[in-house]
């Protein structure tokens, strides 16, 4: 007597039925990461585009001298928490 060969359902090289259910979840999930994208880019093109139109009178060089010192700041904040934690 022979035993019976359990396959394993992990195994990569066995064909499956499911090939056309992975193919339609991969259209529809690369769908769905296309349409988050273009809806992310729109987001920014409207914020850039309100900015532009309303407050651009508001930008001056205060806005971009404060801004780099912040970032500077932020920058060395973050340098010595890591250098704290051990790891650069």
């Amino acid at each position: 007597m022979s035993a019976v060969e359990i396959p394993d359902p992990y195994d990569l090289t066995v064909s499956s039925n499911n090939l056309v259910r992975r193919q339609r979840i991969q259209k529809l999930v690369s769908l769905l990461a296309i349409l988050s994208a273009l809806f992310a880019v729109a987001l920014l093109a409207l914020v850039l585009g309100t900015v532009l139109y309303k407050g651009f009178s508001q930008i001056d060089a205060a806005f971009f001298t404060m801004n780099g010192i912040i970032s500077i700041g932020f920058f060395a904040v973050v340098l010595g928490a890591r250098l704290l934690a051990g790891g650069v």
